[in-house]
């Protein structure tokens, strides 16, 4: 990365919770000149809540291992040389 470049910013979200929740902030990082990455939970991806609460069955046996496990993978597959 250039010195001119941004750093990236990646947003968890928390359990009971989507990528959308952190809208208002992505949307700010952005407004400066990130890259801001918002990865979601499988079974949750970019759904609204609203869209969860009528079909949960994505959700269907996703657990916190599975729930971690994805969020490693995620973070194996976009490993950089340098972290911030």
């Amino acid at each position: 990365m250039s010195t001119t470049e941004k750093t990236p910013i990646v947003l968890i979200h928390g359990l009971w919770m989507t990528p959308k929740s952190w809208d208002t902030w992505a949307d700010r990082f952005r407004a400066q000149g990130h890259e801001v990455i918002v990865p979601g939970w499988p079974g949750i991806d970019d759904r609204s809540v609203d869209d969860i609460r009528r079909d949960p069955s994505a959700l269907k046996g996703i657990g916190l291992r599975q729930i971690a496990d994805h969020a490693l993978a995620w973070a194996v597959g976009h490993a950089t040389a340098s972290v911030a």
